[in-house]
């Protein structure tokens, strides 16, 4: 790698949290990821069986997942978006960044177990337009291309599912002791199933009286460890 290359990429996947993001500004084309079945300088191949998308973007996109306190979106920034948000955890210590945000009138959801910092959109942090492009955390070189895409598609699949629950469907939430045994029920940690839940509790439960295995997906990797270590509890 070049020391050009190393500085950039060290400073890039600084803004989202964990560092300063300054040389993004710069950036106005980032070299496409290459197509299926093709390795770039021993990174991830594009998966053959999945179609490569368009990574245009006309939207002026900037948004963010925070995983730091004292990270601040730049102004420039969220002045030249069409369209901004955050993704940051809940927690005390988040309720400045919160109140900044709302002051701002920048949308932001919470998650509970959130941990991941990142960005992706089209406006650099002195307001610039870029192509869609994709910056992970500390260590991550920025992406576009289908990776940008995927990166955009993941981040508002994650916002949608963040979404708070119009009043009255909550009526659409099910106990859990109506789907699982009274002794499993026990071992849950919420009283109810959300919709989807509901729909895949069945399925898991006929997988396990075939003796047969179940995949558990979470939407961030952070989720995994902690994930094994509830399993390990119970």
């Amino acid at each position: 790698m070049r020391s050009d290359e190393a500085g950039t990429q060290g400073s890039v996947s600084a803004g989202l949290g964990v560092k300063r993001y300054d040389q993004l500004n710069a950036i106005t084309r980032v070299p496409a990821q290459p197509g299926p079945g093709v390795r770039a300088g021993g990174g991830p191949a594009w998966p053959q069986d999945l179609a490569v998308p368009d990574g245009t973007e006309p939207r002026a996109l900037a948004w963010w997942k925070a995983a730091d306190p004292a990270w601040r979106p730049a102004e420039a920034a969220l002045a030249a978006a069409e369209d901004a948000r955050v993704i940051l955890p809940d927690g005390p210590e988040y309720e400045e960044l919160r109140g900044r945000l709302e002051e701002r009138d920048v949308p932001c959801r919470v998650s509970r177990y959130w941990e991941e910092a990142g960005q992706v959109g089209t406006v650099n942090d002195t307001g610039g337009r870029t192509e869609l492009v994709t910056a992970g955390p500390e260590g991550a070189a920025p992406a576009a291309g289908p990776w940008a895409v995927a990166a955009r598609d993941a981040f508002a699949a994650q916002w949608d599912a963040l979404e708070e629950l119009p009043e009255g469907d909550a009526d659409t939430y099910v106990p859990v002791g109506t789907l699982v045994p009274a002794d499993w029920a026990e071992l849950l940690p919420h009283p109810s199933f959300n919709p989807v839940q509901a729909a895949a509790v069945p399925e898991v439960l006929e997988a396990y009286a075939r003796g047969r295995k179940a995949a558990w997906l979470v939407p961030q990797r952070s989720l995994t460890d902690e994930l094994d270590r509830d399993l390990q509890c119970g």
